[in-house]
């Protein structure tokens, strides 16, 4: 998850800011395309430039943070290659993880 707390919800304040401008806005540039080529069609090919040109921008423009891996399947990508830089799915290994038994598994000064 990206964000918690007071950071979701602006977040998701925003998210529903954008989705309501594209509800005004789509309609307004769909009826003005209308008139001025004559047809629906221009209308919709207009959004469709919209979408390109913003998965464009997405792909090109925005940063997106690669997921780091969990213990656990650092692991089990150290278990399947003994030697060598674990590559999980995609995910590089940024820092090794040795995982090795407990010689006690009780907390100390707990008495059983």
């Amino acid at each position: 998850m990206f964000l918690t707390g007071t950071a979701a919800a602006s977040g998701i304040a925003w998210i529903n800011s954008l989705g309501n401008l594209g509800g005004f806005f789509g309609p307004s540039m769909v009826g003005w395309a209308k008139t001025l080529t004559g047809s629906f069609a221009g209308g919709l090919y207009a959004l469709a430039v919209c979408a390109l040109a913003s998965a464009v921008i997405s792909l090109f423009w925005l940063r997106i943070p690669r997921a780091i891996a969990t213990g656990e399947e650092l692991a089990a990508a150290r278990i399947r290659s003994v030697g060598e830089p674990a590559v999980l799915s995609g995910l590089v290994q940024r820092e090794a993880v040795r995982l090795e038994p407990v010689a006690n598994p009780t907390p100390s000064g707990v008495i059983a």
